[in-house]
């Protein structure tokens, strides 16, 4: 990697523990950083993100939860980011009136395997 890239990689990077949250630096999906297979059932998930997943989970009736909503309720952009990249949420743009307005709203919905992380850890 050049000098340049890298430097912009790691300007970039927010550490979450011991893994970057960057697109760039992810390792591939169902691989560990270490390039090792990685079990969905081993993914350990920190009260934060459990937290997160059943708030979600719980809004699936409604269509999931805004953005704006995890945000107010405490969630950091980075880790509401952390979960659409790592396949635990998703999320999509909605338009919506309001007051004559219309606004975009970022909804998040939870992912099968986010249910599955759920489920088994």
């Amino acid at each position: 990697m050049a000098a340049g890239s890298e430097a912009k990689r790691d300007a970039v990077t927010h550490m979450h523990g011991e893994m970057p949250l960057t697109i760039a630096a992810l390792p591939p999906p169902g691989r560990r950083p270490d390039n090792g297979p990685m079990a969905i059932n081993k993914i350990p998930l920190n009260p934060e993100w459990r937290r997160a997943l059943e708030m979600l989970a719980n809004a699936s009736e409604r269509g999931g939860a805004t953005e704006a909503v995890m945000l107010a309720r405490g969630f950091t952009a980075e880790m509401v980011t952390s979960l659409v990249l790592s396949g635990l949420a998703e999320t999509s743009v909605e338009t919506l009136k309001v007051g004559g307005r219309r606004i975009e709203v970022v909804r998040m919905r939870i992912t099968d395997a986010g249910r599955f992380a759920l489920d088994n850890n």
